[in-house]
């Protein structure tokens, strides 16, 4: 990526001439450099040539798939960010994709706030590979890569939440923030990091629908679909073979200090620490930013800190609360 005032370039990749316009037209307008290419089969030709900081490639397209086009562009500039275009975004495509290596993904039709909120977080992850979730890694780039498209994923179901946007993030810089205070050592830092992360990313199966509910409103069947979603994260996790605990504590999240949570029933100190952190914080995240009229204000954190307290001993580890809820004292302060 250039330095400086150099405007970042952005290979488009469209074989519909009028996509590769409208976006060239957006790009350009946000004082991005567009190049738009229409015939798939001139691109690794077009990227021997010429550099470019971002690739913005059609799923879909004739004589070669850009999934197939992606894997090909990946074999031979790896570091180059890459978005797919899609109408459909179907979980499937998205799993492979990631696989693949995209960055991520914009849907048509086009929403400009999604387009440039895609770009500019794709270019400041390659700005910044070194870190991960604000923590400093000694991680391969294609792992970074691999999670940063998991990342943005998890962003796109977040809009269609219960919660505002942002809780995933939101949840792992606090829990970041408690396992340096415990003083966990780099190893298990980065994977309780990476867990609280993506600790919801197994709600890419649900539907939109059912993601913009409250957990209060559901039917039983709505429940049961949702307490699958911490196994499905946990494969999806498990799946990139990346990390030995994550995907467990993924799938620990929502169980319960008494026993009575889900998917396994767990009780006490059989569920893990890195969990136990996850469900504490999680919880009290969930309730400051429910999507109500107040959003996140001072009343909403004395709910949630109120809800923490009572609940100390039933639903979560009471070291865990009094840990938390200090440390959110002491951030006031």
């Amino acid at each position: 990526m250039k330095d400086g005032l150099d405007k970042p370039r952005v290979l488009v990749v469209d074989d519909e001439e009028v996509i590769t316009t409208v976006l060239s037209t957006i790009l350009e307008s946000w004082g991005f450099e567009s190049h738009a290419v229409n015939n798939p089969s001139e691109v690794l030709r077009l990227l021997e040539k010429e550099e470019f900081d971002l690739i913005l490639l059609d799923i879909r397209m004739p004589e070669i798939s850009g999934l197939e086009l992606l894997e090909r562009i990946k074999g031979v500039h790896p570091s180059i960010p890459v978005i797919m275009i899609t109408a459909v975004g179907t979980a499937e495509a998205a799993v492979k994709a990631l696989k693949l290596g995209a960055e991520g993904f914009i849907t048509k039709p086009f929403d400009q706030d999604e387009i440039l909120n895609s770009v500019n977080a794709a270019l400041s992850r390659r700005r910044r590979e070194e870190e991960l979730f604000g923590l400093e890694v000694d991680l391969p780039g294609e792992f970074i890569g691999a999670l940063n498209v998991i990342d943005t994923i998890l962003n796109q179901v977040e809009m269609d939440s219960y919660i505002i946007p942002g809780h995933s993030g939101r949840v792992s810089r606090h829990v970041l923030a408690l396992g340096r205070i415990m003083d966990f050592s780099y190893d298990v830092l980065l994977e309780l990091v990476v867990a609280a992360r993506f600790h919801d990313i197994g709600k890419i199966f649900l539907s939109s629908d059912l993601r913009r509910k409250s957990v209060m409103t559901f039917t039983v069947r709505e429940r049961a679909k949702y307490e699958n979603h911490p196994i499905a994260g946990e494969k999806l996790i498990k799946d990139l073979k990346l990390f030995r605990k994550a995907p467990e504590i993924v799938r620990h999240h929502h169980e319960t200090w008494d026993g009575k949570g889900f998917p396994d029933r767990l009780k006490g100190e059989k569920i893990s620490l890195e969990s136990s952190i996850i469900a504490v914080v999680e919880v009290y995240e969930a309730i400051r930013f429910a999507r109500h009229d107040t959003q996140g204000n001072a009343q909403t954190e004395t709910l949630a800190i109120s809800f923490l307290r009572e609940n100390a001993g039933s639903m979560f580890d009471p070291d865990m609360v009094r840990l938390f809820t200090s440390y959110l004292q002491s951030e006031v302060k």
